[in-house]
């Protein structure tokens, strides 16, 4: 019987984690954010257009344009979202906490690290475009503590 050995080889790993961007909402913060997506839907609406004057050029010459109108399908969507989320800034309450994205970070584990700590996501909050606060770490719910706390069951290979 082969006998499985397993070897240490690195007393620590890189890993990815997501980091969180959100905002404290401010009159600037809705100023900015609605100036940001009317420049992004006026660029999607060029772009568009170009696609549909494209199209109307090439349809005669019998090329296949499948993936063009797709692209502008997706563009169009893409649009409808970003006008969604224009429409929605005037209900936007300062002081309330808006998401504008996430980026990717890294995390070092090491033996002995929680991990749920070490790779939970990070918060970074900012009011003005300044950091103010930057959480890490966050603790399972209660929720999760349980599923997280049955005995794992064998797999088999």
């Amino acid at each position: 019987m082969k006998e499985n050995v397993m070897q240490t080889v690195s007393q620590s790993v890189n890993c990815k984690r997501e980091i969180l961007l959100k905002s404290v909402v401010t009159e600037d913060f809705k100023i900015d954010l609605a100036s940001e997506l009317r420049g992004a839907i006026e660029n999607l609406k060029n772009q568009i257009q170009q696609i549909s004057q494209i199209l109307k050029q090439q349809k005669d010459k019998g090329h296949d344009l499948s993936q063009l109108e797709n692209e502008q399908k997706k563009m169009a969507v893409q649009m409808k979202m970003m006008q969604d989320r224009l429409d929605g800034v005037k209900d936007l309450k300062v002081g309330d906490m808006y998401t504008t994205g996430s980026i990717e970070g890294h995390a070092q584990l090491r033996i002995g690290d929680d991990i749920r700590e070490k790779l939970s996501p990070v918060e970074v909050i900012s009011k003005n475009y300044i950091v103010q606060e930057i959480t890490m770490g966050a603790k399972p719910k209660k929720a999760e503590k349980k599923a997280i706390s049955q005995k794992p069951q064998p797999v088999k290979i």
